[in-house]
């Protein structure tokens, strides 16, 4: 009976390792702000709906010009309310 050979048994493959950190950090923080925009559109907030929208098009923009390299180095605008 011939023997399976699993991934982790086949030395010719490297392991996954996924994403790296960079490229997962500036997926969440694109998709914080454009969640963040769709809330402030439901709860009537026009002027926050206008700074996370614009956020998260600048974040995609990053990620789309920048796959693989460190992707945001940006602040996150704040409402004092």
């Amino acid at each position: 009976m011939r023997k399976r050979t699993t991934f982790s048994q086949d030395p010719s493959r490297k392991p996954f390792t996924g994403p790296s950190q960079e490229m997962v950090h500036t997926y969440i923080a694109w998709m914080c702000a454009d969640y963040t925009s769709r809330i402030a559109n439901v709860l009537g907030n026009s002027e926050d709906e206008k700074i996370y929208k614009a956020l998260a098009k600048k974040i995609a923009a990053v990620f789309q010009i920048l796959p693989g390299k460190s992707f945001i180095k940006m602040t996150i605008p704040v409402s004092g309310r």
